[in-house]
């Protein structure tokens, strides 16, 4: 092999090679010293001697001057390398300086696009991707009984004692855990007390979760029973709230609600409780295994068990367990094992936003990208000098690379601002309602910054380096001798393209938005059954042990003082307000003609007891019939609504007929029959339901056994201020000392739309965001057009044309790239609407008006960022432009 020229191994492109250096520097040595000692008159051989025995090991010698050499190279090239990102990043800055206006549009996109991006990606990592870091988390199931009401999933509870019988004999579960929220209680100590939300949970639950206390200890599971002393666990942000993190609270004996209680331990704040629907626990309550807690119990699959190996053993062993409560159900109740986020109750709608901040981002991607390019189309003869001058290609794709990471980065740093406030935003203004308790769960930690840096560089070095390329592999040449309209000229189609992209995806955005808008204004108008208008519930907790005597008369006394109060039309006693809590019956409705079987129940049906003169007080039109007199309740005579006149008969004509629910029947052979006697419409309680519960009412019982409970009151009241009148009203009336609860039902039925309204409103600001970005582009595309176009526009104007027809000229320009865009974003809308069918509650995913509306608001939009670039060219100076080539 020949050996290369040392001046060739001298040059930095091809790195020195060491070896060769070394070995080449000690040859030298030799032979200078050989020289010498044969000057002196030694021989060759003796000569060589002598130089071997005064030089010693060469070989270690050349080991560690190849070695010196490869750090001392290493240490230039990390060198040069920083100097040259020192350079790039000083230039990048005075280069973004020099345009303040182009900087402050693309680091406004990138905060904006990427914050909003961080804080929806923060919400469904929280909530949805990695929400309990358990041990082994994706073979973590939750285990529970449901069935299916009206075509909703109904949770129900397991067998007391099942998780016991789960881990002594399941063969497909490594673990299993009982877990449930208690809600809020009173934590006391002495005079001190506090109110507390409370989990329950048994002793296995730690080492299920992998948490170790920070301070005490668990007790174990042959320490905690049902009639023995209690103990919890404090969870750390409450302890270092209430106790500032003072260890000495361990072992402290305290009264949790009626209930004496020791501090075992403190939990660390990473631990929590799957349930997404209860406020995060302070305290966590010990129970026995086998306590009757109403919960599911969380399981962990052996490695390679498949969940529906493991519901079939588990089912198995359930329906052969001897335990207390275990007994024949009337309705298919199946054993299902679910993901724990699966019961989120607003997982559709986090799905769906997740998809719509998805498309914001890629519009904001768009833009920069546009932006990138159009600088980059203005710069095209700088780089052509700097390549003129020495600069390679390489150097230039480098330099423009770092500026746009530098760009990214800066977004980042805005765009981990913009989510931190988007987060506390979104928990500050979080409807109320267990359904978005969940928010509470997200926090604004070091996640937030890692999603935000990690979004914000990915995709400024994925649209700066396509930049980068496509600026930096043109003709440089070609662009130093051409003029700069030419210049401009290449890059217009591809930004063109660009913009139709951000306009489709913002009218995709958009018509979501807008679907959303018209389903909620539609739902608000709804026909609710009755007159709402006036329409107040009183919510009374009668006093544990209170005479049934004393009871009703309190309930009349308070009834009779409301109706006779200025201002109010009427006032009852009922046995629920329309939209609060009550009972619904699974049922399976059957007629002397057509006898049911308890497992055909397909829905559930709202019980109301009711005095005869509710109907009219509601302002509830008679269908068909009539409604209570004196000996309805002794005859068992009822009226039902327009849904469950059909349930029992296709034809609905149901007045005089009998009938009665199978699942009842089940539970004894002598469940009496029922007498239609009246048919009324259906009632809505809750503005989002897909299916209307169908209603029974039955006759009130205003006296009768019983020692407490809760006494319901509806009154009609007009003027302002109704709830504190009816406060003030309620409270010298009101038996025992819990205050009355007095709801506006109108305003109680409309907290059902808390949901789409919550989705509709975020989706309307990403629409709204996604439509100012398109407009931003298109705007940046026109007035490009214009500077490239205007010793044209020049022409124009000396052979006659008139400021209006350049002005369609312009306008035209955008219109047809907004169109463009409309028409290809309405197509992907159709098909993308499907993320939000569900939540339409009765308006058409293709609805017209919608897409039209859509269609106009972004051509109209369009028109409007056409303005400023069409003032401009028609003020074009026909002289100046023809002499500006």
């Amino acid at each position: 092999m020949t050996k290369p020229p040392a001046w060739r191994r001298y040059l930095r492109f091809w790195r020195s090679n060491i070896a060769e250096d070394v070995d080449d520097e000690l040859r030298f040595h030799v032979e200078m010293r050989v020289q010498e000692y044969l000057a002196r008159g030694m021989s060759e051989y003796e000569a060589r001697r002598a130089v071997t025995a005064r030089l010693g090991d060469v070989d270690a010698a050349r080991a560690e001057c190849v070695e010196l050499g490869k750090v001392r190279e290493t240490h230039a090239r990390n060198a040069d390398l920083l100097d040259g990102v020192r350079a790039d990043v000083r230039y990048a800055l005075r280069s973004l300086g020099r345009a303040p206006g182009w900087t402050a549009v693309a680091l406004l996109t990138i905060a904006l696009g990427v914050g909003a991006t961080t804080t929806v990606f923060s919400v469904a990592d929280t909530l949805l991707v990695r929400p309990f870091p358990y041990p082994g988390a994706s073979r973590v199931y939750m285990a529970r009984r449901q069935f299916g009401v009206n075509g909703a999933t109904v949770p129900v509870g397991l067998p007391f004692g099942m998780a016991n019988e789960w881990r002594a004999h399941a063969r497909t579960i490594e673990a299993a855990t009982l877990v449930g929220s208690a809600g809020s209680s009173r934590l006391s100590a002495g005079a001190d007390t506090i109110t507390v939300q409370v989990a329950r949970v048994d002793p296995y639950f730690l080492a299920f979760a992998g948490a170790r206390p920070l301070a005490g200890r668990a007790p174990r599971a042959n320490e905690i029973h049902d009639d023995g002393p209690g103990a919890i666990l404090l969870t750390e942000d409450f302890w270092r709230r209430e106790y500032g993190a003072s260890t000495d609270v361990v072992g402290r004996t305290m009264r949790l609600g009626d209930r004496s209680v020791s501090i075992a331990g403190v939990v660390p704040a990473s631990l929590s409780i799957p349930d997404f629907r209860a406020e995060r626990a302070d305290v966590l309550e010990l129970v026995s295994p086998s306590a009757m807690i109403n919960g599911p119990v969380l399981v962990r699959l052996a490695p390679g068990v498949s969940p529906a190996r493991a519901t079939a053993e588990l089912d198995a062993i359930m329906q052969h367990a001897n335990l207390r409560d275990v007994r024949p159900v009337p309705m298919a109740m199946p054993l299902r094992l679910t993901r724990p986020q699966d019961w989120l109750a607003i997982r559709q709608p986090l799905v769906m936003l997740t998809g719509a901040v998805a498309l914001l981002l890629l519009v904001a991607c768009t833009n920069i990208a546009h932006l990138l390019l159009a600088r980059g189309a203005t710069r095209q003869r700088e780089l052509a000098v700097r390549h003129a001058l020495g600069a390679g290609r390489p150097r230039l794709l480098r330099q423009l690379v770092t500026e746009s990471l530098l760009l990214a980065v800066l977004g980042g740093a805005l765009a981990s601002f913009v989510g931190w406030a988007g987060l506390r935003l979104l928990r500050a203004l979080r409807p109320a309602g267990r359904d978005f308790v969940a928010l509470s769960y997200v926090s604004t930690d070091h996640r937030l910054l890692s999603i935000a840096a990690v979004i914000a560089i990915v995709c400024g070095l994925a649209i700066g380096l396509l930049a980068a390329l496509r600026i930096a592999h043109r003709d440089l040449g070609a662009s130093l001798r051409a003029g700069a309209s030419s210049m401009l000229v290449a890059g217009r189609r591809l930004r063109s393209s660009l913009v139709v992209a951000e306009v489709a995806l913002s009218a995709t955005l958009l018509v979501g938005a807008l679907l959303l808008i018209h389903a909620v204004f539609d739902l608000q108008r709804a026909d609710l059954g009755f007159d709402a208008r006036g329409l107040y519930g009183v919510s009374l907790s009668m006093p544990r042990g209170m005479p049934p005597a004393e009871r009703t008369a309190a309930v009349e006394g308070l009834r009779d003082r409301l109706a006779a109060a200025p201002g109010v039309s009427s006032a009852i006693q009922t046995g629920r307000v329309p939209g609060g809590p009550g009972f619904t019956a699974i049922a399976a409705y059957e007629t002397p003609e057509h006898p049911l079987s308890p497992q055909e129940a397909n829905g559930g049906t709202e019980l109301y007891d009711v005095p005869p003169e509710y109907f009219a007080m509601m302002r509830m039109p008679l269908l068909a019939g009539r409604t209570f007199d004196g000996g309805s309740r002794a005859a068992n005579e009822v009226v039902v609504s327009r849904s469950l006149a059909r349930q029992i008969s296709p034809d609905g004509n149901v007045v005089g007929r009998r009938f009665r629910n199978a699942v009842s029947r089940s539970r004894g052979p002598d469940e009496p029959w029922q007498t239609v006697i009246g048919i009324v419409p259906d009632v809505i309680t809750s503005l989002t339901s897909h299916d209307v519960d169908a209603q029974l009412y039955r006759p009130l019982v205003t006296t009768g056994p019983g020692s407490g409970g809760n006494a319901s009151l509806l009154v009609r009241l007009s003027g302002p201020d109704a709830v504190t009148r009816l406060r003030q009203l309620v409270a010298p009336a009101s038996p025992g000392n819990t205050p009355a609860e007095i709801v506006n039902v109108r305003d109680r039925i409309e907290a059902s739309l808390a949901e789409p309204l919550f989705v509709m409103r975020i989706l309307a600001a990403f629409a709204a965001l996604g439509v100012a970005l398109a407009a931003i582009g298109l705007f940046g595309v026109i007035s490009y057009s214009v500077g490239q176009r205007t010793r044209e526009i020049g022409v124009r104007m000396t052979l006659g044309a008139t400021r209006a027809s350049i002005a369609r000229l312009v306008i035209g320009d955008g219109i047809r790239l907004a169109l463009a865009g409309v028409v290809i974003g309405l197509l992907g809308a159709g098909a993308a609407t499907r993320l939000v069918q569900n939540l339409l509650y009765g308006v058409s995913r293709f609805d017209p008006f919608s897409f039209g509306l859509g269609s106009v608001v972004l051509l109209a939009v369009a028109f409007v960022a056409c303005v400023v670039p069409t003032l401009r060219a028609t003020g074009v100076d026909p002289v100046v432009a023809v002499r500006a080539e």
